[in-house]
Formats: structure tokens, sequence, C-alpha cells
């Protein structure tokens, strides 16, 4: 089931550049349709009251998290389809390693599923510009159906973060981050381009961590599920920077990782090298850790 792709050099610079890129169809139609078969499966599971694969529900959103640690057809695609040297390729890294997943998708036309406007890096305990989302449309995302939207080149001043508005309310702002609403002005003020990115069942968007992006909100009357599925990689130049903001990160960890670490090989080992391909495959050596789920009776602040 996999299928070499040649990643064109003008998509690598585009990615440089914009801090965003849309490939077109990077997995075979059995990878695809096998994926897709699987998600459809744990959804039929969940509503037959299964809790092996925890799916949360608001507003017509729907997330299922952590799909790859739970699937073995998941799990094979995280270490034996291209995924991995596609990331490392337009990220410019020598190795990747696996960090989380979260499936992404919306029924029915409430303008509330609309996607906030925002950055990933702010919401991660792990930091870099090397830690991109690799989004892979599970249903045909046309603009009708809440295509990402991306402002090019915002990517460029990493100098600043912006609140995630999933941490909980009255934490103290930290340095380095501004307040959520404040972003609306950094895309004013930095005259971004806004682009929408309408996308086939197959087709792939990577983005850089740092890059402000939101959806558009279905059309009204849009039947069916729109379907995304957000696989996170780490990078070369990733690093664990603790905080407060990440309390419930660093609990999913079974022990305390050192400010300023690389993610432990035992944690997040590689999966695919520049000089050995993919690692994983080869050698079987592959975790998944549980980001994001808390750790029963964890108590760290920091």
């Amino acid at each position: 089931m996999t299928t070499p792709y040649s990643i064109p050099q003008q998509a690598i610079d585009d990615y440089a550049r914009d801090g965003v890129v849309l490939l077109k169809q990077p997995f075979s139609r059995t990878w695809i349709d096998a994926l897709l078969t699987e998600f459809r499966k744990i959804l039929d599971g969940s509503a037959a009251g299964s809790t092996e694969y925890p799916v949360r529900r608001n507003k017509g959103a729907l997330n299922v998290q952590n799909v790859v640690l739970r699937n073995a057809l998941f799990r094979r695609w995280a270490t034996e389809s291209p995924v991995a040297e596609l990331v490392a390729t337009v990220i410019r890294s020598k190795t990747v390693r696996f960090y989380f997943d979260n499936f992404f998708c919306k029924e029915g036309d409430d303008p509330e599923q609309a996607t906030p406007i925002h950055h990933d890096v702010a919401a991660f305990g792990f930091k870099g510009t090397q830690l991109p989302s690799l989004w892979l449309a599970l249903s045909d995302v046309g603009m009708d159906n809440a295509p990402l939207v991306a402002y090019l080149g915002s990517q460029r001043d990493t100098s600043v973060m912006y609140r995630s508005i999933l941490q909980k309310p009255g934490l103290p702002l930290l340095p380095g981050y501004r307040e959520h609403d404040d972003i609306e002005d950094y895309v004013t003020r930095g005259g971004f381009q806004r682009k929408v990115f309408p996308a086939m069942l197959g087709d792939v968007i990577i983005l850089n961590p740092y890059t402000i992006h939101a959806s558009l909100p279905r059309a009204a009357g849009m039947g069916g599920m729109r379907i995304g599925f957000s696989s996170r990689w780490l990078g070369d130049d990733v690093r664990w920077v603790p905080s407060v903001y990440c309390e419930v990160e660093a609990s999913s960890h079974p022990y305390e990782i050192p400010e300023g670490a690389a993610p432990p090989d035992e944690l997040f080992p590689v999966v695919w090298d520049a000089e050995q391909g993919q690692v994983a495959r080869n050698t079987g050596k592959f975790t998944t850790h549980i980001t994001l789920e808390p750790r029963k009776g964890y108590h760290r602040r920091y």
C-alpha cells in the first residue's frame, strides 16, 4: 500500500514562503479508501456505545483524538505510508517523529462550526518551527464545505504566540504570549494574503505551526459530513517548553521531560530519517504517546 510520491520543488518553496501548501493526492487510493472505511467503523462503534475511541460533539462539530494510538490501520499509515517522508521533505527536517492526531469533522450547517482564527503552536508544550500539521481530506472539502483559510506569510514572526482559545480561563498572560483577540490586529497590520484552500478527497494541506488559519462555515443546507484528519509531527528543531498552559499535555507523559529537551526517543521515536528512510517500518520501533489526555493523579504545576 506504499506508493512513491515526488514532491515538486515548488511546493517546498511555497511552504517555506507561505507557511502552508496543498499537495494533490499524495497517497494511493487504496490508503484513502482504507482509512475512510476504518473511520466510519469508529463512528459506528461510538454510536453503538463503544468508548474505545472518545468522540466529542458540539453544535455539529465532531472530534476524535489519538486514533493512531488506538487503531492498527492508522498506525500502519503513520509508519508505512509516505506520510512521514512527505512531512520531512516539505519542512526540510532530517528526521520526523509522530506527535498526535485529531479528526475534525463537521455535520449540519451551524455557523458556529467554523473554526476560529488561530495558530497551533500556542496550544502545544513542544515548540519549534518544524512542528507541522498534516491535514488529510477524507471527504471533498469544497468552498461550501468549511474549507481551510490561511494567512500566507503569517508564520514568519515567531517572537509572539497568541493564546489558545482552548486554554482554561483565569491563567496569567505569560511573556511571549498575547491574548487570542489580538490575532485579528496582527493579521490586519501584517497585510497577509488570505487564501482559501478547497480540497478533494485524498488531498493534503501541510501547515507551519505559526501560520494563522481558520475555516469557513458550511453552507446553509449542507448535508453529509466534512471529514478532516490532522496529524502532528515533530522535526529537528522541536524542544519541550513547559508552562502552566501545557499542564494537561505534561500530565500525559509518564515522567517529567526536562525543559529545552528534544522529544525523548522512547516516547516519540523517529519514524523517518533522511539517511535510513522509514525507520519505524524497518526496525519495528514505533510508539505513540497519548497527548492531551491527562494522567490521573497528576499535580505538577509549572
